[in-house]
């Protein structure tokens, strides 16, 4: 049986593929588990094409959250969160179906860059 946060992932994942492969898009994405020593990430990271963004990919990283609004983000998260928008990638946290939403609407709009919101 799937976890709460990996109905969520399932979720978000399905929402992208499909939006995507509607789009006729580029998308490489890899997920990873949370392993103590290993270097900080988010769960899902990767990049995608988007061809008005004039031939250049655009990095991505997401953490995703249960969708029940139990699950919190990790001081070390948020410090990852904010290293990777610093260094220009768009950062995205999924805690909800609304944020799935936000983040399709997103990507059709052409990926514009976006400032980074820390999540409270």
């Amino acid at each position: 049986m799937a976890t709460p946060e990996g109905k969520a992932k399932a979720q978000f994942l399905a929402a992208i593929h499909k939006v995507t492969a509607e789009y006729g898009w580029t998308l490489d994405l890899e997920s990873h588990a949370g392993e103590s020593y290993s270097t900080p990430t988010l769960d899902i990271t990767g990049s995608l094409y988007h061809p008005l963004r004039y031939g250049w990919g655009v990095p991505i990283a997401i953490e995703l959250k249960r969708f029940d609004k139990k699950g919190k983000l990790t001081g070390r998260q948020r410090q990852t969160m904010r290293k990777k928008a610093a260094a220009g990638v768009a950062v995205f946290l999924i805690a909800c179906p609304a944020d799935i939403e936000s983040f399709v609407e997103w990507i059709k709009h052409g990926c514009k860059p976006r400032p980074f919101i820390e999540a409270s």
